[in-house]
Parts: C-alpha cells; structure tokens; sequence
C-alpha cells in the first residue's frame, strides 16, 4: 500500500518590501561611504600640493631675501683693492656664512633640501667670489709692496752714495735687482724684460747720484763716478 507524503516544510526566506527598502539604503550608504574617502583622497592631495607650494614659496622667499642682503656686502668687498681687501676678508667671509645661518635657522627640517640647493648653493658661489678678488688682490698688494721695497733701495743706494758708503751702496742695489725681478715675475714677465726692467731701475740710480752731484757742484766726483 503506499504511505502518505508528508510535506516536508522549506526554510525560504520571502523578501518583502521592507527588506528591499533596508537593502537599497545599505547600497546607498556603501556608494556614500565610497564617495567620502574619494573627496577624501583628493583633499589629501590637495593638502600635499599644498604643502609643498608653501614649502618652495618659504625657500625661494630666503633665497631673493638673501641676496638682497648680500649684494650690498659683496658690491662693498668687491670695491676693496690691494692690503685692503686682504684685511677685510675674514670679515666679510664670515658675514656672509652668518647671513646664510641666519635664514638657515628659520627653514623647517624637511625643507632643508631645497634650502640648499638655492640659498647653500649661492652662498658657496658668493664665497668663491670673495676667494677670487682676495687672489687678485694678493697679488696686487705683493706687487704694491715689492714696488716700495724697490724703491726704498732705489732711495737708500742713492743716499748710501752720496754719503760714501760702499757697502750700503752695493747692498742696496742688489736689493733693487732682486725686487726688479719680482716685480716682472708678478706681472708676468721673464727673461729679456725683467732684465730689461733691471737694467732700467738701475740706471735710474746712476742718474740721480749724477743729478745730486752736479747739483752739489761735485764734478770731479761726478766725473769719478
């Protein structure tokens, strides 16, 4: 005989209207939610160019604030010439270092990169360029003094002379001949001219002992000479 069936009851979960309506708002808080962290994204990177915009605007706003400041240091060192400007280098060298310090002390750490590579970097160059008018100076101021050394034993031959000292004499033109050559070694010259530079501050002793003679009425000791 067959047995009955007994319906066998199906665990369905019917979706009604109120489902779909909880559903719907979930989706619409999940595209929300996505939207806000896109905004989101977005006002992070716009803070970061932001950040950096500031960060070149700081940099560049030191680099023209110093050279403005330095301009006028290096305008005055530049107008130094010979022991003058050996003199005032230190000095100078070291207002410029605090200057760059100083502008230094006011960039934040993460800007130090940019801060060098424009302020540092100019720095260097301004100091290089103290270093290049202080070489040329030294020897401007060499020369000067080697030409007064030359002419003190120009003086002191001619003096030794006429007051019968030998010695002093001889002495003092050696000295001659040797800051002669310097001078023409300092500007350069060798050889044939620095002889010739010689021959000329000597002759210009020989002259003026003649000359001081002839006005002492010396001419037996000119004529001696």
């Amino acid at each position: 005989a067959n047995m009955a069936r007994v319906p066998i009851a199906q665990n369905r979960i019917q979706r009604g209207p109120a489902a779909d309506t909880r559903l719907q708002a979930f989706d619409a808080g999940a595209n929300r939610l996505a939207e806000g962290l896109e905004q989101l994204g977005r006002v992070a990177g716009y803070a970061a160019d932001a950040s950096i915009d500031i960060s070149e605007a700081r940099v560049k706003n030191a680099d023209v604030e110093y050279q403005a400041k330095a301009q006028p240091i290096l305008a005055r060192y530049s107008s130094l010439e010979g022991r003058e400007a050996i003199d005032a280098y230190d000095g100078t060298a070291k207002e410029l270092k605090a200057l760059r310090d100083g502008f230094a002390g006011q960039i934040k750490p993460f800007e130090r990169g940019m801060f060098e590579a424009r302020v540092g970097s100019r720095n260097q160059l301004d100091l290089a360029n103290l270093d290049i008018h202080r070489t040329k100076q030294a020897k401007k101021y060499n020369f000067d003094m080697t030409q007064a050394s030359a002419g003190a034993a120009q003086e002191g031959a001619i003096s030794s002379y006429l007051n019968g000292d030998t010695d002093g004499f001889n002495s003092n033109m050696m000295m001659l001949s040797s800051e002669t050559r310097a001078m023409a070694r300092l500007q350069g010259l060798d050889g044939v001219a620095a002889e010739s530079m010689v021959l000329k501050n000597r002759s210009a002793v020989h002259k003026q002992v003649l000359s001081d003679m002839l006005t002492r009425e010396d001419v037996d000791g000119a004529k001696a000479y």
